[in-house]
């Protein structure tokens, strides 16, 4: 009797993580396409992004630019998991453009802009 006890709570608090997990994931997927979209524009939106991301973002920027305007606009998101992070747990999705795909890495701090933006390559 006992035995069954524990494997029930067991059993409940994998479900109640597992819920939890979801609840946070795939919260990220609308600002990945407009920051996306701005920076194959050449911007980094302060209203978007934390202070060092958006230097890093404005050191990367010629580059940046070219790479994200050459695969064309966004056609689709798609959610991969989540992801570990120094800043803490990262969405990670695929990001298929009308001229192909990458793989991003996003995660948001409590005041809402990115702290994370981070692709493969």
């Amino acid at each position: 009797m006992k035995q069954r006890l524990i494997v029930k709570c067991v059993c409940i608090g994998i479900f109640a993580f597992a819920g939890v997990g979801t609840a946070y994931a795939q919260q990220h997927a609308d600002l990945l396409k407009q920051v996306l979209a701005e920076s194959a524009k050449g911007n980094c939106p302060e209203s978007l992004m934390s202070p060092m991301l958006r230097g890093a973002c404005q050191n990367q920027m010629p580059n940046m630019k070219q790479a994200l305007s050459a695969k064309g606009s966004i056609t689709k998101t798609e959610f991969m998991g989540m992801q570990a992070s120094q800043m803490g747990p990262a969405e990670v999705y695929k990001v298929t453009f009308s001229s192909g795909s990458m793989m991003w890495m996003i995660n948001t701090g409590p005041d809402g802009k990115i702290l994370v933006l981070w692709a493969p390559g």
